[in-house]
């Protein structure tokens, strides 16, 4: 091989002439072996240079993907005529802090057929405006748009009640009627308005792996949230409400009179909507049944259901709440039969009351509640051995009568001498 001089300051041309020099005098296939080392070596680093600068793009981009996957998932679905209602963020929140509740969520299988049976029974369904929809998935939500295609769908968010809310907690076994502090009881959170008229409320039911079903926190809140929502639009107009759920709804809610079509696991109601928002005035559970008309004073269940009796005494005015008393029989006249049987009162009780409602009148008290006509229907029940109360009354304050119902006349003495004699 010759020498090739290459001069300094030409190093990029001297370079690409000595490799032309060297294909020259190498044969033809052997020159673009060599080439293509070259070649392919200056795309290796194009392409990973290229890669490099496209790396925190990629990232970025994986990231609001995922982040707008999950926003747009089934619980906050969106197309042409179905939008969501509810919060979103909260949705994102829970996904974040490690998933979404297990109580909620639900497998249970139903029939479309089922579905376009019972929605067949709706009447005006063509002037629908809007179909709300609870706790489905992103395959039902499309099947739904197909079933109504003239109504606007909405999704509907409910912020999940918190982990630590019990059956238990909501429904104590044991209240402390002496406890002198209010009680703290847990909420169940309420659905947003969606900001249309709904005209079909549809939710589908989750129910108790373990335990009974009819126990089950999500089942009674997503209920109590349908039945919230229904009763919160205004204007004289049918809101219906659908349950796809293998065991029936809450009764005390929903009503055998008020289900309009029932086929396989889909429930169909057209509740009265001014009784149902009656029942919602109410408490949930009987742990709010512990009023703070609960520590000092008398109970409402020891006074006539007319008036709070702690007016009939100055010493107890400072307890006496007209509101607390009439909320409490509401919750009374709820409760089933079997349990307002407790709240029957004794002869002696009875007889205590009027003796005080005779002293407040004597004191003639200026709240004036001692002029009540009493017209509770427990007066004229007794449940105890001693029914004249009004003659225990003549007596009240004596010491020579007893008030004991347990008492009973002692025999007269018998001695030996005179079983002898028999």
């Amino acid at each position: 091989m010759s020498e090739v001089y290459v001069p300094c300051g030409t190093f990029e041309l001297s370079k690409i002439d000595h490799e032309d020099l060297y294909r020259r005098r190498l044969p033809r296939s052997n020159a673009k072996d060599v080439e293509k080392p070259i070649h392919s070596s200056i795309q290796d680093r194009s392409s990973r240079c290229n890669l490099s600068f496209l790396k925190p793009f990629v990232l970025l981009i994986t990231i609001c993907g995922t982040f707008l996957t999950l926003l747009y998932s089934p619980e906050v679905y969106n197309s042409n005529h179905l939008s969501s209602s509810g919060s979103g963020p909260n949705f994102v929140n829970r996904w974040i802090r490690g998933g979404s509740d297990p109580r909620y969520i639900t497998n249970v299988h139903f029939n479309w057929d089922d579905i376009l049976q019972i929605t067949e029974k709706l009447t005006g369904k063509k002037e629908f405006q809007g179909v709300g929809l609870l706790n489905f998935n992103r395959s039902e939500l499309d099947h739904w748009e197909q079933l109504i295609p003239e109504a606007t769908h909405v999704v509907l968010h409910l912020e999940h009640a918190a982990k630590n809310v019990t059956w238990e907690s909501l429904f104590p076994e044991w209240i402390d009627e002496e406890e002198t502090e209010v009680p703290t009881c847990p909420s169940l959170p309420s659905l947003r308005s969606p900001g249309i008229r709904l005209n079909l409320i549809a939710v589908k039911l989750p129910h108790a792996k373990v335990g009974n079903w009819s126990r089950d926190v999500a089942r009674l809140h997503l209920q109590l949230a349908a039945a919230r929502l229904a009763t919160s639009f205004k204007g004289n107009y049918a809101v219906y409400v659908l349950f796809v759920t293998n065991f029936f709804p809450v009764p005390n809610l929903f009503t055998c009179k008020e289900l309009v079509g029932h086929e396989g696991n889909v429930w169909l109601y057209k509740p009265n909507l001014n009784v149902l928002r009656e029942k919602l005035h109410l408490p949930v559970g009987s742990c709010e049944l512990a009023l703070p008309l609960r520590g000092k004073g008398m109970k409402p269940w020891l006074c006539f259901r007319d008036y709070d009796c702690n007016w009939n005494s100055d010493i107890f005015h400072e307890f006496a709440t007209d509101v607390a008393h009439e909320r409490w029989w509401k919750v009374h006249d709820a409760m089933p039969e079997l349990l307002q049987q407790f709240c029957m009162l004794k002869s002696k009780q009875k007889a205590q009351l009027e003796w005080d409602r005779r002293q407040a009148e004597i004191a003639n008290y200026t709240d004036r509640h001692w002029r009540i006509k009493v017209k509770d229907k427990r007066l004229k029940k007794c449940i105890d051995n001693l029914c004249s109360w009004e003659n225990m009354l003549k007596h009240w304050g004596e010491s020579n009568w007893t008030d004991d119902e347990s008492y009973t006349l002692t025999p007269p003495a018998i001695t030996t001498s005179s079983l002898s004699g028999l």
